[in-house]
């Protein structure tokens, strides 16, 4: 997602960086930045795009595919956006890409408008947390989401 390659003699997997880096065990011997300047694109936007949850405005079809890239789904904003596969395993959109790119110049038009951003913990059965929601919009009257969604109003 950040556009480093991974040394693989050192690095197993994409899973085993990670770990490396929450653990405080990356080296620079373990990866490379990638020699097309990507890299450097990809973290001057980082750091807003963790909070994707707060930050994103529209989500699209992603249709700026290139040799080196895929991604079936974006989201994000004017700025930035942060690319989605969908998990082979668990059948969840996942984050494989982070663009410092336009979402209207990487989506199919019309871009969706997110009107309401909403998450809970991963045991859960029913969204509950309002991470963002349009203030035009009273979530407990939207009679789509009472399914997914625990609202109190």
């Amino acid at each position: 997602m950040t556009g480093v390659i991974i040394n693989k003699e050192k690095i197993g997997s994409a899973i085993n960086f990670f770990e490396k880096c929450i653990d405080g065990r990356l080296s620079e011997d373990d990866f490379m930045l990638s020699k097309d300047g990507t890299t450097a694109q990809k973290l001057d936007v980082i750091e807003s795009m963790m909070n994707i949850k707060k930050v994103a405005a529209m989500i699209g079809e992603f249709t700026d595919r290139g040799p080196k890239l895929y991604s079936e789904k974006v989201s994000g904003n004017t700025c930035a956006c942060m690319g989605f596969v969908t998990d082979g395993y668990t059948r969840l959109n996942v984050p494989n890409t982070l663009l410092k790119k336009d979402i209207r110049d990487v989506s199919s038009k019309p871009q969706q408008k997110i009107f309401a951003i909403m998450s809970k913990n991963y045991t859960d059965e029913k969204y509950s947390i309002v991470e963002k929601c349009d203030k035009t919009l009273e979530l407990s009257k939207v009679s789509e989401i009472r399914d997914y969604a625990d609202i109190k109003g």
